[in-house]
């Protein structure tokens, strides 16, 4: 009987008997049994009476469902590039489960032929019931594997799969256990960026933005008004006279910590919120044309002096990340006074070369010049170039040449918008990019193009973003 099972295909005179319970597995995007009945061209309540026991509101993908008895077997979907012949053999899978009583390995086989019959079906949901056991496989600690786990629950699809092929990469490194607590630390750092990536009700539609920059005495603001002074007086006037029944202890706060570009991700919903309610967005869209509802949330944000500036959110997302106080790390016990510039010689940090560095580190730059500012960013991911990759760097600038060894770093920050509220400021993930050989460093910039593109651009200074290197800083027993 193995033997014939062996190879997919190969199952044709295996028994034709139809009587068998016919199951469907649950897409990708589809939430409901009403959006399965859908695409199979059936009755939702006749789908929701062969599944009793399954919520008609939520269904996950990977998930198996009976369908109705009477169901055709030409009501399962065809790929264009299978013989119509294959649902009868798929069927003929299911069928055996109940025919010969093989259970989990005809389970499997039936599973992997679906999959086969439709490249779209979503295989993660199965991936992710096999990652605990993976994971103890490995070795890995159990409060490590758990906290793993809980951050590949929340994800789904390609974001899904992706996420748990970065585990199997993992699990297949030389050190597991080290390679396993950076994607941890990834997705906090993850968490971190989407905490501050806040959702608006504009106009009855829901918008996501993540905030602008800010600096206490930057460009954004009024014009003419745009210390933080004047910012602060401006949106509590404005506040005041418009939502006087939103102004309490914890607004006026607010507006002072965003006027002061040291805001928690609270304090700036808070305050665009109320910008919003009182009409500011229309105001934003008549005086920024052309934008999306999320970049017109934006530009309101900055022309109101509303956002955060580097030093403000690599805090709270370094502490959120790498757990811990303030007292623990040595850092100023007032936010609003750390600039993250003094770390050197700091006991509770290591610094580490570009090479060494993990996800949850600091890059700390230098101002550029005397009576400017430096810079501050928190490390997502790093990784060494890859040969295409490193060919790309090549053809784009001529940064590297073939043999380079050359580093790539995702990096989140409040980054500076100019004097005009440029849009690649704010809160960002960039790449930066450190050419081991030769000790350069560069970034990818946006570059105007359709469809846009990242352009490399080699520093002119000793680090990255046109600054001068302060230091990467590790904190110690992390």
């Amino acid at each position: 009987m193995n033997d014939r099972i062996g190879g997919l295909g190969q199952v044709p005179d295996l028994p034709q008997d139809q009587s068998g319970a016919q199951t469907e597995i649950v897409k990708v995007g589809e939430s409901k049994l009403s959006e399965v009945a859908d695409r199979l061209g059936i009755d939702p309540g006749a789908l929701a009476a062969a599944n009793p026991n399954v919520d008609p509101e939520s269904v996950v993908p990977g998930q198996e469902l009976n369908l109705p008895q009477d169901l055709p077997v030409d009501r399962f979907p065809v790929a264009a590039d299978r013989a119509p012949e294959e649902p009868a053999v798929r069927t003929n899978l299911k069928t055996m489960v109940g025919d010969l009583n093989l259970g989990g390995q005809i389970r499997e086989l039936q599973l992997k032929d679906v999959m086969l019959a439709d490249s779209k079906v979503d295989t993660s949901a199965l991936r992710l019931k096999t990652l605990p056991s993976d994971l103890d496989a490995a070795k890995i600690p159990a409060k490590m594997r758990d906290e793993l786990v809980g951050q590949a629950s929340k994800k789904s699809g390609p974001e899904l799969t992706a996420f748990l092929d970065d585990v199997s990469a993992a699990l297949k490194s030389k050190d597991p256990a080290d390679a396993i607590k950076s994607l941890v630390m990834k997705g906090r750092v993850d968490a971190s960026f989407d905490n501050f990536t806040a959702t608006y009700d504009v106009n009855g539609k829901q918008v996501k933005a993540t905030p602008h920059f800010r600096m206490s005495d930057g460009a954004s603001g009024a014009p003419g008004r745009t210390d933080g002074g004047h910012v602060q007086d401006d949106l509590t006037t404005l506040i005041q006279k418009n939502d006087k029944k939103d102004w309490n202890d914890a607004m006026k706060l607010a507006v002072h910590n965003v006027a002061f570009g040291r805001p928690t991700a609270g304090q700036i919903k808070m305050v665009t919120d109320a910008l919003i309610k009182s009409g500011q967005f229309e105001v934003a869209q008549k005086a920024h044309p052309g934008l999306s509802d999320s970049d017109t949330i934006r530009m309101m944000q900055w022309d109101h002096g509303v956002g955060i500036d580097c030093a403000g959110y690599v805090q709270q997302a370094f502490l959120a990340a790498n757990g811990g106080s303030r007292e623990d790390y040595g850092l100023n016990p007032n936010p609003g006074n750390e600039n993250l510039s003094s770390l050197k010689g700091n006991p509770h940090f290591t610094q580490v070369k570009p090479e060494n560095v993990k996800p949850g580190d600091l890059i700390i730059l230098d101002p550029p010049k005397k009576n400017e500012v430096g810079h501050t960013v928190l490390v997502r991911d790093h990784h060494v170039a890859s040969k295409d990759e490193l060919k790309d760097l090549h053809d784009s600038g001529h940064f590297a040449k073939p043999g380079d060894v050359v580093h790539l770093y995702e990096v989140d920050a409040s980054f500076g918008a100019g004097s005009q509220g440029n849009l690649h400021g704010g809160l960002q993930r960039k790449t930066w990019v450190y050419n081991e050989t030769t000790a350069k460093w560069g970034q990818l910039e946006p570059y105007p193009s359709v469809p846009p593109s990242l352009e490399m651009v080699e520093s002119d200074r000793s680090g990255p973003y046109d600054h001068p290197m302060n230091g990467i800083f590790h904190p110690k027993g992390k």
